[in-house]
Parts: C-alpha cells; structure tokens; sequence
C-alpha cells in the first residue's frame, strides 16, 4: 500500500471515469494507490476501466447503486 488512496465512483460514466483516472495517473505525484467503485453501471464502465487500466487499478463492483457515499464507504472500507 502507498502512502496516499485516491478514491473514484462511478455509475454508468464510462467515457468520464476513464477520463478521470487519466487525470489521475498524469499528476506529478506518483505514490498513490488508485481505486475505483463502480455501482452497478449498466453502460460498459467496468469493462472500459479493465480493458483501459487492467491491474494499474483496485476495481471495486457494488451490487447495486449505493449513490456517492455509499460508493465512497465501499472504497474507504477497502482501504
């Protein structure tokens, strides 16, 4: 584990997450660990962010939309 986590949810944003954690992974500051709930997405989120990302990231799947805290509860349970 890193000495920083970023946290990112998702639902159903498939074009903006990737986009996001692109932003994440062009910053200057390198030691972090990224991890990225996705709430049950019905759009192909989960496979753009394996097929974009692979292992680079922590993907967590809820079962259902848990909306942004929930999400967010998900990943800093992780953590």
């Amino acid at each position: 584990m890193r000495e920083t986590a970023v946290v990112i949810c998702n639902y159903n944003k498939a074009d903006y997450v990737v986009k996001c954690i692109e932003t994440v992974f062009a910053s200057e500051y390198k030691n972090f660990d990224v991890y990225v709930v996705d709430n049950a997405s019905t759009d192909d989120s989960v496979e753009a962010i394996l097929r974009r990302f692979g292992e680079q990231v922590q993907l967590l799947c809820n079962g259902e939309n848990l909306g942004g805290s929930g999400g967010f509860n998900t990943g800093l349970r992780k953590i």
